[in-house]
């Protein structure tokens, strides 16, 4: 009698097994996607598919590059493409459902190729650098070089995507400013991009800064001051020493460093007072460097009424107020 029950359970197993069917996918794509914050852009993978017998929570999602070199980034049910090195990248998407059935899916992603020489001077490689969601981004427009005045590049954050339109303005006719196609972001992807950041290296003044993104704290790719940082203190050094010998060693640029702004309490995935950690780790290696200091901290702790409550960015009177400062350091700079 048991082995009765047991070969008829084993049949109705059976049965349901054969009955399951494999999950469909629907679609497979790119979407550019803001990382929970103002100028972060990343490129996330997406799987749409359906199953007749799971939820979509329920199905598990693996991708992996076929052809072409870049990274990809596991985050819940899609991944982040970075590091794309290919003007091709073949990408692949495997969904199998709760009975183990599954769906195979790939995607061709073609990166943009521009010549980094003509970035800043000519329009349709600075605009074709853009992402879609900065292309009409006042810091974002292409600004034309007047070949008599002193070239400036600010590379930094939302930040400094802030101040950039007010430090063009009081420059007119006086420097032709710049800034990179897009938020630094931490000094691990600066480290990654700076070559290309660079141009063709045709610099009078470089003003720069990392820090609010390298101490940042991240859960599943959103803002959690439970999080772990995205880049540590030792790292944070490491970056920065990189950074600074390339800009020094492949640009006659005079250097100015920009204190980290600061950390309000409240703010999301940011810890009040770990921006001072930071600013003493960055103020070491730019000392030890000789590189001028554009104190941004002192500013903005001087200022809190320019700041968003509970937020790292500031009000329009806020990025005008910090304009300023970078315009003097700036001025300062070419005088010396």
């Amino acid at each position: 009698m048991r082995l009765y029950i047991s070969n008829f359970l084993l049949f109705l197993s059976f049965i349901a097994v054969s009955q399951n069917t494999a999950p469909a996918i629907k679609k497979l794509f790119i979407k550019p996607t803001m990382q929970g914050e103002q100028g972060i852009v990343q490129n996330i993978v997406k799987c749409i598919a359906e199953d007749k017998e799971d939820k979509a929570n329920d199905l598990s999602y693996v991708y992996r590059i076929v052809s072409g070199k870049a990274k990809l980034t596991p985050v819940n049910n899609d991944a982040i493409l970075d590091d794309v090195l290919s003007n091709k990248v073949v990408i692949e998407c495997k969904v199998t459902d709760s009975k183990g059935a599954s769906a195979v899916k790939t995607f061709s992603y073609k990166n943009k190729t521009i010549d980094k020489k003509k970035l800043y001077i000519d329009q349709n490689a600075w605009y074709g650098s853009l992402m879609k969601a900065h292309k009409e981004h006042p810091a974002m427009q292409f600004q034309e070089r007047n070949p008599k005045l002193p070239n400036v590049l600010l590379i930094g954050n939302s930040i400094s995507i802030g101040y950039t339109p007010f430090v063009q303005k009081i420059l007119k006719d006086k420097a032709n400013v710049y800034r990179i196609p897009e938020n630094g972001g931490d000094t691990q992807k600066a480290v990654k991009k700076l070559d290309f950041w660079l141009g063709d290296k045709q610099w009078d003044v470089i003003h720069f800064n990392f820090g609010l993104h390298d101490m940042k704290r991240l859960i599943g790719n959103n803002l959690d001051i439970k999080g772990k940082k995205v880049i540590s203190e030792k790292d944070y050094v490491s970056n920065l020493e990189k950074i600074v010998a390339k800009l020094k060693n492949e640009t006659n640029a005079k250097l100015i460093w920009a204190t980290i702004s600061v950390v309000p309490k409240g703010a999301k995935g940011r810890i009040k007072g770990e921006e001072v950690t930071y600013n003493e780790i960055a103020l070491e290696v730019m000392k030890k460097n000789n590189i001028q200091i554009d104190d941004q901290y002192k500013l903005t702790l001087d200022h809190p009424e320019d700041q968003q409550p509970a937020n790292v960015h500031f009000h329009e009177q806020g990025c005008e107020r910090q304009a300023q400062q970078v315009v003097q350091e700036i001025l300062q700079s070419l005088k010396n």
